[in-house]
């Protein structure tokens, strides 16, 4: 009596492991992106440490997932952000609305015959950050022990070596009507640095010139 034995089929198993395995090796990461998401991934475990610069890009990050608080302070400077990329409706009001004031004491002009104004001493001074920004001056000028002077002395906003805004007034003769007069200066400023903006005055030699509270008021605007 024959007994039928079944027989064991190893080498088609043998090669469906191989391919199962091939396939498996061939997918690699792709398989690995598809099962493995944010969702599988514990909060704090993934650091920067962990991420080739370069490997991460706005695509990767999901809209307003990233704060403030999510960003280290003094991490982020002008070179990370984007020229343009923000706009007055992201930046608090604070930031735009910034102003700054110097209120000087009256001074008492020293010789100056610097046309370019940058020479003659500053009555008031104070600087501004990045951004652009509206600068008014305002000063009395008083022709404090003389005759009447003419059109020859100015005053003028001065940034760096560059005159913003100058202006101009005759004066009388001290001790009569017209001995002083009052001067508005303004200019819009687009600044990149903190170059301080400054009042600053002629007076030729012989005169005598007596400037009262030279005041300097710059508002951020953009």
């Amino acid at each position: 009596m024959s007994r039928n034995t079944p027989r064991l089929i190893t080498a088609p198993l043998a090669l469906l492991l191989a391919t199962l395995l091939l396939v498996v090796g061939l997918a690699g990461g792709a398989t690995a992106a598809k099962l493995i998401t944010g969702k599988q991934i514990k909060n704090g475990t993934i650091t920067s440490v962990d991420l080739k610069n370069g490997s991460a890009t706005g695509v990767d990050v999901k809209n307003g997932s990233v704060t403030g608080v999510d960003v280290k302070d003094g991490s982020l400077t002008g070179i990370d952000v984007k020229a343009g990329s923000l706009g007055p409706d992201r930046l608090a009001p604070a930031v735009l609305n910034e102003v700054r004031v110097h209120d000087a004491p009256d001074h008492n002009l020293g010789t100056c015959s610097d046309t370019g104004l940058d020479d003659c001493a500053a009555v008031a001074a104070t600087p501004i950050g990045s951004g652009t920004w509206l600068v008014v001056g305002t000063l009395s000028v008083d022709n404090f022990d003389g005759p009447a002077l003419a059109l020859t002395d100015r005053c003028g906003l001065v940034r760096g070596d560059s005159v913003l805004a100058e202006a101009r007034t005759p004066l009388a003769a001290n001790g009569t009507p017209g001995e002083t007069e009052s001067l508005t200066l303004q200019q819009v400023v687009v600044s990149t640095d903190a170059t301080p903006v400054s009042i600053r005055c002629t007076e030729m030699p012989g005169e005598s010139i007596r400037v009262g509270s030279p005041t300097i008021t710059a508002l951020r605007v953009r």
